[in-house]
C-alpha cells in the first residue's frame, strides 16, 4: 500500500491531467476484483453444500452420527463375516450390495 501511495504521489502530474482515465481504470480493477470474489464465493458456496450433503448421505446411510455407534456396527458385521463360510459370503455379500441405497449423483463418477 505505501508503494502504491508512493507512486500516486510522483505520478501525481500525469494523473491530474488525466483524471477520468485513472478513476475509469480504478472503477474497471474494481469491477474485475468483485466478479472474481464472487465467483470464488460462489464455488466455496458450492462445495460447502456438497460436503453438507455427503455428511447427511453417510448419517442416513449409518444411521446416526455416533462414532461408537458405527463402530460397533462395523465390528458386529465383521464378526459376522467371519463366522460365515466362503461359500455364504457369496450370498451375504450379494444381499448387502443389493440392499444398499443408490449413492448421490455428485458421488458417480
Amino acid at each position: 500500500m505505501e508503494q502504491f501511495l508512493k507512486f500516486v504521489e510522483t505520478e501525481w502530474d500525469v494523473i491530474s491531467a488525466a483524471p477520468g482515465t485513472f478513476a475509469f481504470l480504478a472503477v474497471l480493477m474494481f469491477g474485475v476484483s468483485y466478479l472474481w470474489h464472487r465467483e470464488r464465493i460462489k464455488k466455496l458456496t458450492e462445495q460447502k453444500q456438497l460436503r453438507d450433503d455427503d455428511i447427511a448421505y453417510l448419517k442416513e446411510k449409518t444411521g446416526s452420527g455416533d462414532v461408537r455407534e458405527i463402530a460397533q456396527r462395523v465390528s458386529r458385521i465383521e464378526a459376522e463375516l467371519k463366522e460365515l463360510g466362503e461359500t455364504d459370503f457369496a450370498a451375504q455379500y450379494t444381499d448387502m450390495v443389493n440392499g444398499l441405497k443408490p449413492l448421490p449423483e455428485h458421488f458417480s463418477t
